[in-house]
């Protein structure tokens, strides 16, 4: 049995080559580029409800479908970070219902609908604004 320190052989010399040793604290850490990438957006859907509640740790878009009711957005549940991104997809039924909106979502030069209109379907755009503790809805597009 060999108990002594042998120096000299590399990674290379015992098949090693490409092992990275890096610590995982520091890899964790770099500045990764993505260059052709896909990130697929994590979709949440329900089927009408008087009180849908995104999730801001599990959904990059809350789709809403079919919406039968009058219906009011609750404040998205979980832990945003600041400058995530929400989708919110809305789609009425055939009637137009009323909607309203937790008092977190606040707007940036847009309206915040304040109903469905028909089968239509729109889309509201946000940022989360760690510092206000705030949606802020930058963008609301409805189907014509």
């Amino acid at each position: 049995t060999f108990t002594g320190t042998v120096s000299g052989i590399t990674k290379a010399m015992v098949g090693l080559g490409n092992v990275d040793n890096t610590s995982d604290a520091t890899k964790n850490s770099a500045v990764a580029t993505l260059t052709n990438k896909r990130i697929t957006p994590r979709i949440g859907t329900i089927v009408s409800s008087a009180t849908p509640t995104p999730n801001a740790d599990d959904e990059d878009e809350f789709t809403v479908t079919a919406v039968a009711t009058g219906t009011t957005f609750g404040a998205p549940t979980g832990t945003p970070v600041n400058g995530q991104k929400l989708i919110i997809r809305i789609t009425g039924n055939g009637i137009d219902w009323a909607l309203a909106w937790n008092a977190i979502y606040r707007v940036i030069g847009v309206t915040l609908p304040t109903n469905t209109t028909g089968s239509k379907t729109m889309y509201l755009g946000m940022i989360y604004n760690s510092t206000d503790i705030k949606w802020d809805v930058v963008a609301v597009a409805k189907e014509v």
